[in-house]
């Protein structure tokens, strides 16, 4: 069902927790009324280049998982579109080099 939704686009919220998920689902791509996204104890290694395109992002978790790399290096601009973000958290990340401006 989640993937007949992102498919649609049509996707609004989403989260996903204690999965082994190293970047987002391709079928999110066309998901351009997301608003809500939380990623918990996933093992984020990268976000996509195309996640800069969730122009309607209010609210945005990714919170790595204990003993993985959890890398999640972010575009330097990921967050200069997303007029509507009012809560960011990043959290376990130890190996992040930089942050997105």
């Amino acid at each position: 069902m989640v993937k007949a939704l992102a498919a649609a686009g049509t996707l609004e919220t989403l989260q996903l927790i204690n999965r082994q998920l190293a970047t987002l689902p391709d079928e999110l791509r066309g998901c351009h009324d997301l608003k809500y996204l939380s990623i918990v104890n996933c093992v984020i290694e990268k976000f996509p280049v195309w996640a800069k395109e969730f122009h309607n992002f209010e609210f945005l978790q990714i919170e790595g998982k204990i003993g993985s790399d959890n890398r999640g290096n972010f575009e330097a601009d990921l967050f200069g579109d997303m007029p509507e973000l009012r809560y960011l958290q990043l959290g376990l990340h130890q190996r992040k080099t930089r942050f997105p401006s």
